[in-house]
């Protein structure tokens, strides 16, 4: 079974600071800024999201979810393969739409560079 034409990206977020800067910031807290964007590139608001798939180093997905006041997680996972993730959390992602588990599903990965 394919999931061709059946989801679709819809919004990308991205949250860079040079080296250096970005001091007291975690990890967690530029996957919040990088979802923040993306949602407003979507059209989206933060109480849209239902599932979420997540690629190593992005965090917990229940307690960004509680931080961001999202009102019900549906779905959430974690994939453990660092940098390489990103494709299969997309995947994952797709496959939570397509399971049922939810219509909108945040995809993430996120790292923060050594200061």
């Amino acid at each position: 079974m394919s999931l061709k034409d059946k989801v679709a990206v819809v919004g990308l977020g991205l949250t860079y600071l040079p080296p250096g800067e970005g001091a007291g910031l975690a990890v967690g807290d530029l996957a919040i800024l990088a979802t923040q964007a993306a949602l407003a590139d979507a059209g989206l608001a933060h109480t849209d999201l239902q599932n979420f798939a997540w690629a190593s180093g992005a965090g917990d997905p229940g307690g960004m979810a509680a931080t961001m006041g999202v009102p019900e997680v549906m779905f959430a996972a974690n994939l453990t393969s660092g940098a390489g993730g990103g494709a299969g959390a997309l995947g994952l992602a797709a496959s939570s739409i397509v399971g049922g588990f939810g219509d909108v599903c945040l995809s993430i990965i996120a790292a923060q560079s050594a200061p």
